[in-house]
């Protein structure tokens, strides 16, 4: 048989070529991942509170180019923390909750008492009987 040794040695580099392309997107993936693993870890060191609004104000794709990724990343995110706070936790705790303090009133002043009709006066005796007593010897 007739052998085809030049399409033999034309397929053999252009699998050669393919080889290496797959080899350098594999790299440059699994760097891509590496990085956005480096960026939501440094996020959650400084405090994100979006990580999704903090990624949109940074320069991501200087920061994947840059040459020391991890001192520019904590660079741009200190500067950022400087600029847009709200971003970020401040490290103080919320207040605790405070039961109790709606928009109603706590309870009728003697103002409020002498507007108050015979069905609210009758309903404030008997949920609190004291503080009715109070408020018509006023």
């Amino acid at each position: 048989k007739a052998l085809d040794v030049e399409g033999i040695r034309k397929a053999a580099d252009e699998w050669k070529a393919r080889a290496e392309q797959a080899e350098k997107d594999a790299a440059a993936q699994v760097a891509a991942v590496k990085f956005d693993a480096q960026l939501e870890a440094a996020i959650g060191k400084a405090g994100g509170r979006n990580s999704k609004a903090i990624r949109a104000l940074l320069d991501v794709d200087a920061l994947r180019a840059s040459q020391n990724q991890e001192a520019d990343l904590q660079a741009a995110l200190d500067g950022l923390a400087g600029s847009e706070a709200y971003l970020f936790d401040a490290g103080t705790p919320a207040p605790p909750y405070a039961g109790g303090t709606g928009t109603g009133a706590a309870g009728p002043d003697r103002e409020k008492f002498r507007a108050l009709g015979y069905r609210e006066r009758l309903a404030l005796k008997q949920k609190d009987p004291e503080l009715y007593e109070q408020l018509k010897e006023s």
